[in-house]
């Protein structure tokens, strides 16, 4: 019976460790890995590769986007009553609700000119200033290209205030729409509906 336990635990610790490794192998190591990711994306005119060229802190927020669009696109669908005001915002919140992947919404938000953005600005090669867990690049015009390390994965960061913004939004949104539901629902049992 002991050896049995053992081997679970074994086994089990070996499982976890396969875990972390898959996770960690997912995203580049390094800045100049980070670059050709971001570089791909560009040169192939793809925004949901381009997300998956960004550091996770600002792919987390549009994942929050996306969740929060899609719980705020049921409350309206569930708690609305029929009128301007639920079709208004069921147009604002079918992207999010309706897109397959965090990736796809950010595409389909700011994909084109994200990439507009980039376009001609990749410097070859890249030269890597590295502070820790941010590097920058100098890019051929403008700003330098940040990039960032979260969890052993870097990636672009450029767009990581708008994608925060975009998330405080999203959550602001669902907690009106929440509170909007409720006062419908109240309205609704006063008026004996």
């Amino acid at each position: 019976m002991h050896d049995v336990k053992t081997l679970n635990v074994r086994s089990g610790a070996f499982v976890a460790g396969l875990v972390l490794a898959a996770c960690t192998a997912r995203g580049p190591k390094t800045p100049e890995a980070a670059f050709a990711r971001l570089s791909e994306a560009v040169s192939a005119r793809n925004a949901e590769d381009l997300f998956e060229a960004l550091d996770q802190d600002t792919r987390w927020s549009w994942m929050t986007v996306q969740k929060c669009q899609r719980e705020a696109f049921d409350v309206v669908l569930s708690n609305f009553p029929e009128g301007p005001d639920r079709e208004r915002q069921l147009r604002h919140l079918e992207a999010g609700a309706t897109a397959e992947t965090a990736a796809e919404l950010f595409a389909a938000r700011m994909g084109t000119e994200a990439l507009a953005s980039l376009a001609g600005r990749l410097p070859e090669p890249p030269v890597f200033t590295v502070a820790g867990s941010e590097a920058a690049t100098p890019a051929r015009s403008g700003a330098a290209l940040l990039f960032r390390q979260i969890e052993q994965r870097w990636g672009y960061a450029g767009f990581s205030s708008a994608a925060e913004e975009q998330k405080r939004r999203a959550v602001a949104d669902l907690e009106l729409i929440k509170t909007s539901a409720t006062d419908y629902e109240r309205a609704r049992l006063r008026g004996g509906s």
